[in-house]
């Protein structure tokens, strides 16, 4: 997995993705900085389905990422701008981010929240997700109904929460929830095993696309407490790197393709069809309205 984490690759079907209407000019190479959740699930995606013949966005591969990474992709299609994208493979989010930020990779395969933002390095989208979009489920572990009654704030406040300490836009929001313990780790596997040894209760998950929207570890299912969810104290973007090449022209044109998707209502389309906003909580309480 080393070795695979830095290896280069230009998208096998990326000449598909050129504008047929398109005038005659340089073909532009879009480079994008993508995590493993990411880059695999759109390869698979956009092989199935080139992203300019996307219909739905109803797919097995549509976690709410890979959906942002389909956006960026129809985006610059429907802005007539000729490229082809090259997704190169990063560990994780924060390494995706630094090296758009150094202006390695032109735009990170994922919006990014306001606060990462730092316009002196970066061009920002108007948000794609705004305050209160961004909605969460209460994970515990499989099994247990200790908070099958939590209703409202002040009854989760006795529970154990716990989150990892970078993941900052959840930490404030379960911060601001005032619980009496909220511990915080650096790591997923170790938030995991906090919650499956019973030292912590529970924590904030997107709600996955699983029959029972079970988030899972190896052996360690989390499950969300049936009736609740929150909304995340933030909002989200895409950026593109000023210190890449292209940056300009490839700004301009994503702004383009995204006022012609808004248009058409094709990014909430994307996000319900993905279950990102998932029409199955939609009645459920929102702790903090």
């Amino acid at each position: 997995m080393a070795q695979k984490s830095f290896l280069l690759v230009t998208v096998t079907i990326c000449n598909l993705l050129l504008s047929s209407r398109s005038i005659a000019g340089e073909i532009i190479k879009v480079k994008i900085a993508a995590p493993e959740y990411v880059y695999e699930n759109f390869q698979h995606w956009n092989t199935a389905v080139p992203c300019k013949m996307l219909k739905t966005y109803h797919s097995e591969f549509a976690n709410r990422a890979t959906v942002d990474l389909m956006l960026i992709c129809r985006a610059l299609y429907e802005s007539d701008l000729k490229f082809n994208l090259q997704l190169t493979l990063y560990p994780n989010y924060s390494r995706m981010l630094a090296e758009v930020k150094r202006g390695r990779e032109n735009i990170p395969a994922e919006t990014i929240w306001k606060n990462e933002i730092d316009e002196s390095v970066l061009y920002k989208t108007e948000p794609i997700i705004p305050i209160g979009g961004f909605i969460k489920g209460v994970y515990v572990k499989a099994g247990n109904t200790r908070l099958a009654n939590v209703k409202s704030l002040d009854e989760l406040k006795k529970f154990k929460g716990v989150m990892i300490k970078n993941w900052v836009i959840d930490w404030n929001t379960m911060e601001s929830f005032g619980l009496d313990t909220l511990y915080e780790t650096n790591g997923l596997e170790s938030m995991y095993k906090l919650i499956n040894n019973n030292r912590a209760d529970f924590t904030l998950f997107e709600f996955s696309q699983t029959q029972h929207k079970v988030q899972k570890l190896k052996d360690i299912n989390l499950v969300p407490v049936k009736g609740i969810k929150v909304k995340l104290l933030g909002e989200r973007s895409f950026v593109v790197s000023k210190k890449s090449k292209n940056a300009d022209k490839i700004y301009a044109h994503l702004n383009k393709g995204i006022a012609i998707l808004r248009k058409n209502k094709e990014i909430e389309r994307a996000y319900l069809e993905s279950k990102f906003i998932n029409p199955d909580v939609a009645d459920w309480v929102l702790l903090n309205p």
